[in-house]
């Protein structure tokens, strides 16, 4: 009796095997992956090779990880595929995954100059989506450091570097190495071809990182080329978060009515994206911008809306965050009890998440200053205050620390402390002619 030879299963029928183990059928794997169910059937009849993004989705489809579907496939797609398979893992936040193809690539024969430096960002971004920035920045800054010193001439490759190189620094809360990034990332962009995606990304991060350096009014024009460019592309996610990020901009500068037209178009992207979490951004930002000055007690309903949002999907920064600004609600409509216990609620979250070192509970010692200096506590309040000043001054959130330390002044002088109020208001000034030399050399 002849038995058939054992062949090894190819990649269109591991497809339909996967797919029919889950009883799916073609037109809905299709659907999901966003092609005509024609497609699917040539995959599964190994008469078309799908591509790297198609590969991530159908995997995703069946929940199993890339390398059980493809079983060393991709080791006989092209090198350019292969790289593209990283990129298309790492745009769906699968790093773990991404790593592993990297190091497979790292000692292929035929890779050029610029491959390896394309694999070593990609490795850097398996580190930073993982949370591991320092790791991150290791592997970038020596590479950034060995181009720039040899005058590398691919500027477009420098800017992505750098741009690498100021997002890891921005989720350090190391705000002023960002933004030197970012600038230098910028600086690069008028020898690009045109202003393209990654022109106008990092156009968007420079303006997100002068906002938050208090330099408001100087984001905006940062803002507008990126959202011009976001427009024409339809890249309806960057346009949103930009939008939301040049309202916050506008609020600053007590441009309210500009703020509020941001926020509804913010809005208005998310609601069409269907972004849950960014929909409560905007509502946040809205209700402490705009809604509190008029109708308080809507703006409470909306961040406590918020604050449950943040509770159920266990974010602790974004949960500490939206409480800081209840409390700040509270105390602007003098309930001093109700601003007193969420404070307390806050404290608690600070210790028990490790949130010292950040921009909210920088922000929740300034409200706290702010409500013993209110109750005639004047000492616990420039103790509240020097602590948000400080933490501000480490992230060099120099606009921030201006005002956490004016409630300190305000509360030396109610103590009679002259001495140390001048002290504190001559630091001001000096932060304050920081801000005026920096904006004046941008």
């Amino acid at each position: 009796m002849n038995l058939p030879l054992h062949t090894k299963e190819t990649l269109g029928e591991r497809v339909k095997r996967f797919r029919t183990e889950r009883e799916m059928s073609q037109a809905y794997l299709a659907e999901i992956c966003k092609v005509t169910d024609g497609w699917i059937s040539k995959i599964e009849n190994d008469k078309y090779a799908p591509s790297p993004e198609m590969i991530t989705k159908m995997a995703s489809a069946f929940k199993i990880p890339v390398y059980e579907l493809l079983q060393e496939e991709d080791k006989r797609m092209e090198l350019v595929s292969r790289i593209r398979l990283i990129e298309a893992l790492l745009e769906r936040n699968q790093p773990e995954e991404a790593e592993l193809f990297v190091k497979e690539l790292m000692d292929h024969p035929d890779l050029t100059e610029k491959d390896r430096i394309s694999l070593a960002v990609h490795l850097s971004e398996c580190r930073y989506q993982q949370a591991r920035y320092d790791e991150a920045l290791s592997i970038l800054q020596p590479l950034v450091e060995r181009l720039e010193n040899a005058n590398y001439h691919d500027a477009h490759m420098l800017a992505w570097l750098r741009n690498k190189l100021g997002s890891n620094f921005f989720k350090k809360n190391d705000f002023t190495s960002a933004y030197y990034n970012y600038q230098k990332a910028f600086d690069l962009t008028p020898r690009f071809e045109t202003f393209d995606f990654l022109a106008a990304k990092i156009s968007y991060n420079v303006g997100m990182t002068l906002r938050r350096k208090g330099m408001f009014k100087t984001s905006i024009p940062f803002f507008e080329r990126a959202i011009g460019l976001f427009k024409d592309r339809q890249d309806l996610w960057q346009l949103g978060q930009c939008l939301l990020e040049q309202g916050l901009s506008y609020k600053a500068g007590k441009n309210y009515d500009l703020a509020s037209q941001a926020f509804e178009s913010a809005k208005s992207v998310f609601q069409m994206m269907n972004l849950k979490k960014w929909i409560v951004e905007v509502q946040i930002s809205y209700a402490t911008a705009i809604t509190a000055l008029n109708d308080p007690l809507r703006a409470l309903q909306e961040l406590k809306e918020a604050e449950t949002y943040f509770d159920e999907i266990a974010d602790y920064a974004g949960l500490t965050y939206t409480t800081v600004k209840m409390a700040r609600v509270y105390l602007s409509t003098e309930n001093f009890v109700e601003c007193w216990n969420v404070l307390i609620a806050v404290n608690e979250l600070i210790v028990m998440h490790d949130l010292i070192e950040t921009p909210e509970a920088a922000d929740f010692y300034s409200v706290k200053a702010s409500y013993h200096n209110s109750q005639g506590e004047h000492q616990q309040s420039i103790d509240a205050a020097l602590i948000s000043s400080s933490i501000f001054g480490k992230m060099d959130l120099i606009r921030d620390q201006i005002d956490s330390l004016k409630i300190a002044v305000d509360s030396y002088h109610e103590l009679g402390n002259l001495e140390n109020a001048f002290k504190l208001e001559r630091q001001r000034n000096e932060l304050l002619e920081s801000i005026s030399q920096e904006v004046s050399i941008l």
